[in-house]
């Protein structure tokens, strides 16, 4: 099974109805990341991250025709947007997602003698 991923780039006070869109359009996984320069480090910092900008992507089975909720979305929020959301679509093969997902981990130094690695 293939999957769409449609991504949009929003302030940090549209990320919560945004989010609330695309779950009432059957979004399997609505997720969140940094758009921008702002960093957040949970386990130094818990709780929500300050970003300004974020990244909201919807995932959706790929029979469900995205098109319409695009420019939902890009109609919903005309007002508070001087032009279009940054949206991109992606398609998504299935694989072994969790070998993905583990590959994508990297060590990070956390001190001046300190390392988290996988």
């Amino acid at each position: 099974m293939s999957w769409i991923q449609v991504t949009f780039v929003v302030d940090a006070e549209q990320v919560e109805p945004l989010s609330t869109i695309l779950e009432t359009f059957m979004a399997a996984a609505v997720t969140t990341e940094n758009a921008g320069e702002d960093e957040f480090f949970e386990v130094a910092f818990p709780g929500t991250p300050d970003w300004k900008k974020v990244q909201v992507t919807g995932l959706f089975d790929e029979k469900i025709d995205v098109e319409p909720i695009v420019n939902y979305v890009q109609k919903h929020f005309e007002s508070e947007f001087s032009s279009e959301i940054p949206t991109t679509l992606n398609k998504l093969v299935d694989q072994d997602w969790e070998r993905v997902w583990l590959s994508s981990f990297k060590p990070i130094q956390v001190g001046a003698d300190l390392w988290v690695c996988p």
